[in-house]
This record gives C-alpha cells, sequence and structure tokens, in this order.
C-alpha cells in the first residue's frame, strides 16, 4: 500500500493580520511607530509570541486588545496544494488582573500522483493539520513580579496528539523595562496529558493516514494515553532598534522527571509480534521551543514581519523526528482605537470671601445698625394690643444714643413729639 509522510509545517504561507486594540494607551507597553502586535502566526505549541514584550506592571490599568490574522496558499499545475491558516487572540486587563486567550489553525494538503507506469489515479493527502486553544491568567503582584496560570490544548496529527492538555503555573519576572529593550523570564511547572492518535488496538497512526511501521514494515504499538511532570523555564527578549525596526525572541525549555503510561503496552488481542511492534514512551524527555519575529514598519500602517520557529523533543514518539522548523512572511496591519478623551474639569468654586467680611446675598435688606450708633434712628414703637388703652407706652426699649447696655426708658404718660402714639385699629371707640 502506497503511503506518503509530511512534515509538519511544510508549506509556507503569507499571512495577512488585523489588529485592534482599546483602552488607554499610554498605560499599555505597546510597540511604538506602528510595530506589530504579537506574533500572530506563532505555530502550535510554540512558545508565547515574542512580541508580547511585557513592560512594568501597573496595578491600575484598564484595557483590550483583540486581533485576528488569516493567510493561505493555493497551486495547481504539476503541483497541486492548498493551505490555510488562522488565528484569533485577545487580552483584557482589569486592574491587577490579566487574562488572555488564542485560538491557533493550520490545515494543508497534498495532491499525491502514483508512480508511472501506475494508470490509477492520485490522491489528496494530509501534509499539516493542528489546532490550538490557549487561556492564560495573570496576576500582578509587584512592579516587576505576577504569577500566571495558563492552559493550552493542542491537536496535531503528525505529532500523533489526538488531543494534548498542557497545564502552566508559574511566576514571572521582568528584569528590563526600558523603552527599547525588554527582557523578562518565567519559570514553573508543567503538566501534560496526552490521548495518542492511535487505532482501537493501540496502533500509532501517520498523519497522512496508515500506520507508522518500523524498517521491517511492522506497525508501531504504543499507550493510547499517556502524562507527563516537566519543570519549565522561557526567557522572552525584545529590542526595538528604532521605532520603525523591532526584534523578538522567546526560548522555552521543558525538563520532563515523570509520569504516566510509559508502556510498552500488551499486545492486543490476535497481534504478536510478527504483526506489532511495542513501543515505550519517554517521560524524562527534554523540549526546547524557540520562536523569533523580525518586523519592520513600511508606512501607512503595514509592517512586514519575517518569522522562524524551531521545535526539539530529545524522544519523540516512535517513528516521528525529532526537529520541526517553519519559517513564515506576514504582512501586518494595525489598526488602534485612540485612548477616550477625559472628562472636561469641573468648573472653579468661587473664591472664599476676606478675613472680617460677610458677603450680602443680592436684593437682601442691609442689616440693621448695631444698638447705641449715632446715626440709627430712634427704633419705632411697637402697637399695642386691641384692649390697652391707646395712651399706653409702645415700647421700653433704651432711647437713641444711648450707650450699650443702658437701662431702657421709663414710659411716659403722653407720646412724644417724636414717637406719636399709632391710631387706634379700626372699630375702636374714642374714649
Amino acid at each position: 500500500m502506497h503511503r506518503s509522510r509530511f512534515a509538519p509545517g511544510a508549506i509556507p504561507f503569507v499571512a495577512v493580520s488585523i489588529a485592534w486594540s482599546a483602552g488607554s494607551a499610554a498605560q499599555t507597553p505597546a510597540a511604538p511607530g506602528g510595530a506589530p502586535p504579537a506574533d500572530l502566526a506563532s505555530t502550535v505549541a510554540g512558545p508565547k509570541g515574542p512580541g508580547d514584550a511585557p513592560g512594568a506592571n501597573k496595578l491600575d490599568v484598564d484595557f483590550l486588545h483583540a486581533a485576528v490574522s488569516a493567510g493561505g496558499q493555493f497551486q495547481t499545475g504539476n503541483s497541486k496544494i492548498y493551505a490555510g491558516t488562522a488565528t484569533g487572540m485577545f487580552e483584557l486587563r482589569r486592574g491587577a488582573d490579566d487574562f488572555g486567550a488564542s485560538l491557533i489553525g493550520n490545515y494543508a494538503e497534498t495532491y499525491v500522483a502514483p508512480t508511472p507506469p501506475t494508470t490509477t489515479t492520485g490522491e489528496w493527502k494530509r501534509s499539516t493539520e493542528n489546532f490550538q486553544g490557549k487561556a492564560r491568567y495573570e496576576r500582578y503582584l509587584l512592579p516587576n513580579l505576577s504569577g500566571f496560570v495558563q492552559v493550552t490544548g493542542t491537536h496535531d496529527r503528525f505529532i500523533a496528539a489526538t488531543f494534548r492538555l498542557n497545564v502552566d503555573p508559574g511566576a514571572r519576572l521582568l528584569i528590563l523595562t526600558n523603552p527599547a529593550t525588554q527582557l523578562w523570564a518565567e519559570a514553573g511547572y508543567d503538566f501534560q496529558f496526552d490521548d495518542n492518535f492511535t487505532d482501537s488496538n493501540g496502533l500509532e497512526q501517520a498523519g497522512a493516514g496508515g500506520t507508522v511501521d518500523n524498517s521491517s514494515g511492522i506497525p508501531y504499538l504504543i499507550e493510547k494515553t499517556d502524562t507527563m511532570h516537566s519543570s519549565r523555564v522561557f526567557v522572552g527578549f525584545h529590542q526595538a532598534f528604532s521605532k520603525d525596526v523591532q526584534l523578538g525572541l522567546g526560548l522555552e525549555y521543558l525538563q520532563g522527571f515523570g509520569g504516566t503510561g510509559s508502556g510498552p503496552p500488551p499486545f492486543p488481542p490476535g497481534f504478536t509480534s510478527a504483526t506489532a511492534s511495542p513501543q515505550s514512551i519517554v517521560l524524562t524527555a527534554s523540549r526546547v521551543n524557540f520562536d523569533a519575529l523580525f518586523a519592520a514598519n513600511v508606512g501607512a500602517g503595514f509592517s512586514l514581519g519575517l518569522g522562524f520557529t524551531a521545535k526539539y523533543n530529545s524522544q519523540p514518539l516512535p517513528g516521528k523526528g525529532d526537529l520541526d522548523t517553519m519559517g513564515t512572511v506576514q504582512l501586518i496591519y494595525t489598526l488602534s482605537s485612540p485612548a477616550p478623551t477625559p472628562p472636561p474639569p469641573p468648573p472653579c468654586a468661587p473664591p472664599p470671601p476676606a478675613s472680617g467680611s460677610t458677603a450680602t446675598p443680592a436684593g437682601a435688606p442691609a442689616p440693621a445698625s448695631a444698638p447705641g450708633s449715632a446715626s440709627a434712628p430712634a427704633p419705632a414703637a411697637t402697637p399695642a394690643p386691641a384692649s390697652a388703652p391707646a395712651s399706653a407706652p409702645a415700647t421700653t426699649s433704651a432711647p437713641s444714643g444711648a450707650p450699650p447696655g443702658a437701662a431702657p426708658a421709663q414710659p411716659s404718660q403722653a407720646p412724644t413729639p417724636t414717637a406719636p402714639p399709632p391710631p387706634p385699629p379700626a372699630g375702636t371707640p374714642t374714649p
């Protein structure tokens, strides 16, 4: 039976990326001068995007970033290929809490023609099929220290992973946070669960179809699931040579130290050493991921990005290579929403009155002069009650011009010329 195998990521592509962001640009460690966003064409299971260079942690920052990219390739004639790739990501920051998520997908098929003089028709074979979803929560603790937990799910036929789950708790330390140079490091633990790509009997399957066989043509027999515990270290670097030219690098190292499901598995019913080759899965493998992105602004919001990724596994599954590489060319277009306009300041309050003075509201009558004032007229007499005689004195107030505290004037039997008695109320009989 004819069987074809292809290395993952063998199909090159050009990615056109569109990014959008909203929030306070002054509080976000965004690259200046129309620089591209984080590496949107990062490969499956690779390290964190090198373009995601952190700045000094601020505990009162709110923003939202989102980005999408898509690309593809189509070829006919003597070579027949079609391939597609798509990426989406967003990041939400609320104070000291940061949440991010991303989705990546790559798929490609190649037409395989039969070898002459065979007259049968050819067939399409998968050459790439991988999808990855990632979610990360980070809590900023100090200006240069944060803790995080990251969960990743991966499907990749060509590494025999029907589904791979990685859980990575750890801490991040910011070492350099200069405007032009950033350096940071992460350290933590990695838990990995693999649902291996096998048939119902446990025979390892090839990405393009069929079984993976040894040199004698006997298919490999592996455990259907396994787990691995590893230590994890990551170092990121970002250098802005100018506002238009930037370089990002990321290096991740994982060292396995144990797990479950290493095998070799027992023979399934009906199989012998002549029809299946049981294999062990090494749970102490070393894995290294390297990612690089060089980006240059070409104007009008466009940037050209050149990326390179390498993934190394010291002990891959039987029949798999230990090194995968991928190169990308990206045309990136960025969009950014300006920071919201702050509200106008409140109107200035009127200045306080001068010391010792009291403001008088407009239209209010002037206050009466203090007692004892020489210019104050004598107070008017208050009318007597209706039952009192008309000649009764009106008040016992102090006379005009008397010093404060003087005894009130004694009432007189007759009204004085300056203070005539008021007329009697209406209806009062005249004596």
